[in-house]
């Protein structure tokens, strides 16, 4: 596979050389042929600033009462999933801006066999003791393999720690609920949990109604595990991280605990073959700022976590978004992200799936040279996309398909939509096998692997991916 050099743009007339699989022009020869284009839209660009700084007064005195309601929703310290795509699609315009691919050869898919074989091993790395005497596993004894003692100490230091902090740091009045503060254990934080935990399954419309008498809300577990005042001042002093340190990164506050449950993570279960990369949110309504709003969402308010999981959905990598997103030329924020979860798995014959939000023909090359794999839904709009494929017009059952020379297959299935699909696993085709089960119509198509990836595509509606014999199955419901 050859490497080409690719000029990326970091400020206003500096220019830095990163590696890349699509060969560009030097900067001082595309300077003399744009002269005149600059010179034509000098006065178009003059123009467009004037009509911009109109619609800038107009969008500032047209916002007052918006800027008010923000006070209340606090919308002003949330992101949203669309100005993060946008954020990103802009990002990845502006690193390959001045590139120029050369002229790729598409040819048609056929199989082949895999160079790069898994070298690694699934298996369990823990043994799970039961804790009960009937010598039965319990969710109990999975639950302590992920929250460890090492955990449970930081929350019981860094509770106390903010305690004494907060105590000496004001006045404690005559009638103030510090003057019952007394530093907590381990014990007492396991129960803490556990009380989360079960309101969380048991919700009620306030926390003092689980220590209500009344007969609509009354319950014996919470009152005898815990009183009413020692679970809310623990609530309040509750801490993961020591504030005199220096606060480095936005989510410096939790950072600690993160690492060490994803450690417990890592350290339990070596995956498979296959990955996938997802999001999920996280239910919050407090006050941070990369808390995420997302309508199309079940919890629309929340912090997103960008997970690497196995397909039956254990955790094996996973970051939060915080709002800022860092790039590693010449890859873009997301490509940069999806090495960052995968840092533990290249070089090992690895199969990554992943939907249309990560996936991009560059990164798929960039992966093979690591011996990973990747599959998935695609843009249309990605660059270095062939529009013979991505743009075909077909009809409803029909497939169409190209490769490169660098292993990057491009599939555009059409249904009731179109369905496209990029892939440089070697053993992938573009072959249909039209069954008819149940009331429903199969398309067997060799594009993504035997386990189950998702709830469909985002193009494809009524779509599932699911396990038969080393294909994708996308089930189209029949209409009748």
């Amino acid at each position: 596979m050859k490497l080409y050099q690719r000029e990326v743009i970091v400020e206003e007339g500096v220019t830095m050389l990163a590696s890349n699989f699509y060969g560009s022009k030097k900067k001082s020869d595309r300077n003399e042929s744009s002269n005149s284009e600059e010179e034509l839209s000098s006065e178009e660009d003059t123009s467009k600033e004037d009509t911009s700084d109109d619609e800038y007064i107009h969008s500032e005195t047209g916002s007052s009462f918006s800027n008010e309601e923000s006070l209340h929703d606090d919308s002003e310290n949330q992101i949203t999933e669309e100005e993060q795509e946008n954020e990103e699609e802009n990002e990845e315009e502006i690193l390959n801006e001045d590139t120029t691919p050369p002229k790729a050869v598409w040819i048609k898919v056929t199989k082949k066999a895999r160079q790069h074989e898994f070298t690694g091993e699934e298996e369990l790395c823990v043994t799970v003791h039961p804790s009960s005497t009937d010598n039965q596993i319990w969710p109990i004894d999975v639950y302590k393999q992920i929250i460890t003692d090492d955990i449970i100490n930081l929350i019981v230091q860094e509770t106390n720690r903010y305690a004494e902090q907060k105590i000496s740091s004001v006045t404690v009045t005559r009638r103030s609920k510090l003057r019952q503060w007394v530093p907590t254990n381990n014990e007492e934080i396991e129960k803490f949990i556990g009380l989360i935990i079960y309101m969380r399954l048991v919700p009620f419309p306030e926390i003092q109604l689980y220590w209500s008498k009344s007969i609509l809300y009354k319950n014996e577990i919470v009152p005898k595990t815990m009183s009413r005042d020692r679970f809310l001042l623990l609530l309040q002093m509750l801490h993961f991280c020591n504030n005199e340190e220096p606060n480095v990164g936005r989510d410096w506050k939790i950072r600690k605990l993160l690492d060490l449950i994803l450690v417990q993570y890592q350290s339990i279960y070596k995956s498979g073959s296959d990955v996938i990369i997802d999001e999920s949110m996280v239910p919050f309504r407090g006050r941070v700022i990369f808390r995420q709003y997302i309508p199309g969402k079940s919890h629309k308010y929340g912090c997103k976590l960008f997970k690497l999981c196995t397909p039956d959905e254990y955790i094996l990598n996973m970051e939060l978004y915080t709002g800022v997103g860092v790039a590693t030329p010449p890859l873009s924020k997301t490509e940069s992200l999806v090495v960052r979860l995968l840092a533990n798995h290249m070089d090992m014959g690895v199969t990554l799936f992943a939907d249309n939000y990560y996936i991009s023909s560059f990164l798929g090359e960039y992966l093979l040279q690591r011996k990973t794999y990747l599959c998935g839904t695609v843009r249309v709009n990605r660059k270095y996309l062939p529009k013979s494929v991505t743009k075909a017009k077909l009809m409803r059952g029909e497939i169409k398909a190209l490769e490169n020379e660098n292993g990057v297959k491009v599939f555009n299935w059409k249904d009731k939509r179109y369905v496209v699909t990029l892939s440089t696993v070697p053993e992938h085709d573009d072959t249909l096998i039209n069954t008819v089960l149940g009331g429903a119509v199969e398309f067997l198509m060799s594009v993504l692997p035997g386990r189950a990836v998702g709830e469909g595509s985002d193009e494809g509606p009524n779509s599932r991916a699911f396990e038969s014999g080393g294909a994708l199955a996308v089930t189209i419901e029949a209409k009748s």
